[in-house]
């Protein structure tokens, strides 16, 4: 009994011996571990140090590198005042190719520039009605011709007649000789007017195809996307119209309308000398209508386009002054400045392009009002004498004209006022 109670005392305390043991050994490797662990966190820990010190030197290299490269790059940038000259003289050598040499001599004379904002206040109104009148004067020699003409013509006409009897069958044929020397008389002038309406459109239909997409895409540069895209639609789809208008219309109206005034007065059983009137009036009627109709248009969209991209201004400096760290502030207003020059390039192309269309109207109609007075005198010189049948004729003859009066100014009005209108509408966008 005493060995075994022996022995049952030597197996409990190597029990107690193995726990402690074993404690013991577990501790150590906890004890381990957390050394382990430890080190590795202050080995992360160091390299996390010394990667933001790597970055924050990278950082510091290059701004330093930028501030000491900041002259020579500003040294090698184009200057902003020479750039915008180079592209106002690209602009406007572009403008001088399209037109003839009255114009580019006004262009001169007045030193129209695209980069300016006063060129219009360099043409003086005294000036203007001075050149009119020295136009008008100067284009008056072939007129005065034709009114000899048609005087010499109303006065033997009338004194033929005069010594003749009532009944006698020579009054009608004096009458038909006056009247035939009357249309020999305003022929030259006549075709010369219809000649030079033609010529004046197409001039103009060439200049506003090379205008367009140069003031269209100065707008749309300034932010005037809307007003932009909608003038270079619009006046596009007008030249289209002139060019129609110009080319199969025209000319084979005014003839037919010639035709049929000289049928009218050679002939008086055939009533036909009113038909130049009536026509004019309800041309003169469908050009103001459309004229109407496209300015309201016109005037409708660039408002409501002026809206729309005045917000998408507006957005874009807002966006750059507070989403850009650091230096949105200043890259908001560099957009402020840019848009402020090409505002003055917006300006000055569309001065310089309404000068030029007048230009490229102005000469022809004072022309053609030159041929219009002389017709009127001649009429109420003819009404003087008697001759109602010449006087007729002769109206008819200035109602020609006047149609292509009407067609010269309906056209060149209506691009005059989109131009003006775009101006006006894009002026404060963005600010």
């Amino acid at each position: 009994m005493l060995h075994i109670k022996t022995l049952f005392g030597l197996l409990s305390r190597q029990r107690k011996h193995c726990a402690r043991y074993t404690v013991r050994n577990s501790w150590e490797n906890n004890y381990d571990r957390d050394i382990a662990s430890s080190v590795s966190c202050c080995n992360r820990n160091n390299r996390s140090i010394v990667d933001l010190i790597g970055r924050i030197c990278i950082v510091l290299s290059a701004v330093l590198l930028m501030i000491l490269s900041g002259p020579v790059v500003y040294a090698e940038q184009d200057d902003p005042d020479k750039k915008r000259q180079e592209i106002a003289e690209n602009i406007i050598s572009e403008l001088r190719s399209t037109t003839d040499e009255s114009v580019n001599d006004v262009i001169s004379e007045y030193s129209l520039a695209v980069d300016s904002e006063d060129n219009l206040s360099k043409l003086s109104l005294s000036s203007i009605i001075s050149k009119l009148i020295k136009s008008f004067t100067d284009n008056l020699r072939e007129p005065l011709k034709m009114l000899g003409k048609l005087m010499a013509a109303a006065i033997l006409c009338t004194m033929a007649q005069s010594l003749l009897t009532a009944d006698n069958e020579l009054s009608e044929i004096y009458r038909v000789i006056g009247m035939l020397g009357a249309v020999l008389a305003v022929y030259d002038c006549l075709d010369s007017c219809i000649e030079l309406v033609t010529k004046s459109l197409d001039s103009l239909s060439a200049f506003m195809l090379s205008y367009i997409p140069i003031f269209s895409g100065v707008a749309a540069s300034l932010g005037n996307y809307t007003a932009g895209s909608g003038y270079y639609a619009s006046d596009l789809f007008l030249c289209e119209c002139l060019a129609f208008v110009t080319g199969k219309l025209l000319i084979p109206l005014l003839s037919v309308l010639t035709a049929v005034s000289v049928v009218g007065a050679v002939n008086p059983d055939i009533k036909l000398g009113k038909t130049a009137g009536a026509v004019k009036k309800v041309i003169q009627w469908i050009l103001g209508i459309i004229m109407v109709i496209f300015s309201g248009t016109m005037t409708l969209k660039a408002a409501v386009g002026s809206a729309s991209d005045t917000l998408k201004a507006r957005t874009v400096r807002f966006a750059a002054s507070s989403f850009i760290p650091y230096i949105g502030g200043a890259v908001s207003e560099s957009y402020s400045t840019l848009r402020s020059s090409l505002s003055v390039i917006k300006a000055g192309t569309g001065s310089v392009g309404m000068i030029i269309m007048a230009v490229l109207i102005l000469r022809p109609l004072i022309i053609i009002l030159a041929v219009r007075a002389v017709l009127a005198l001649s009429g109420l010189f003819c009404d003087i004498l008697g001759r109602q049948d010449m006087s007729g004729f002769l109206s008819s003859c200035n109602n020609i004209l006047a149609i292509g009066m009407s067609i010269m100014i309906c056209f060149s009005m209506m691009f005059i006022i989109s131009t003006a209108i775009v101006m006006m509408t894009s002026m404060n966008i963005g600010v």
